[in-house]
């Protein structure tokens, strides 16, 4: 009678439900992937012949971009070293009273990421570029251009950030791989 008993314990405990492999979940881990790119333009500046160089640093979680950060620099000029780094801070501090003149705008720069930079002319002691600042839970972005002095007392220096303001991106210019800086035509 005994072993009859212990037979049907056993039996009762081994028909018990038991969670399976599939049922347990298992903490996510973030995927990080750091990704840097360089382009160079050529340009000239008086009669000497060099490039503007823009390198570019990023930061993905999980095929989101969630932080970059620039150098622009001129090469292969003689007599001329400039290299200056550039943040979405750099631009956003630069141009407080624009990018913080409307609400909606001022909630969008919070968690925006300065996605692209790309060299558009040289004049008058300065370098202009155009800046997109992309706002992932939004998926919307500000795309906008700058201008940085390149000599005398205010090199480095932005002095202005002009913006068309915030638009709506398409579902597929979310999900683009890498953020191209390629020069524009």
């Amino acid at each position: 009678m005994f072993r009859f008993l212990l037979l049907v314990f056993f039996i009762a405990v081994a028909c018990q439900p038991q969670a399976s492999l599939s049922e347990v979940e298992e903490p996510k881990v973030p995927i990080v992937v750091h990704d840097t790119l360089f382009t160079q333009t050529p340009i000239r500046i008086g009669n000497d012949r060099g490039q503007v160089g823009i390198q570019g640093a990023f930061e993905r979680t999980d095929g989101h971009l969630t932080d970059s950060e620039f150098e622009l620099s001129l090469m292969g000029f003689p007599n001329r070293d400039f290299r200056r780094k550039l943040s979405k801070i750099d631009l956003i501090d630069s141009c407080g009273y624009v990018c913080f003149q409307a609400e909606d705008v001022k909630d969008f720069t919070e968690g925006a990421v300065l996605q692209e930079i790309t060299y558009d002319f040289i004049r008058a002691n300065s370098l202009y570029f155009i800046a997109t600042l992309y706002q992932p839970q939004l998926g919307k972005s500000i795309t906008g251009k700058f201008g940085i002095i390149y000599q005398f007392d205010r090199e480095g220096e932005i002095y202005f950030w002009y913006t068309d303001g915030i638009r709506d991106l398409p579902e597929k210019a979310q999900r683009i791989p890498l953020p191209s800086l390629g020069m524009r035509k």
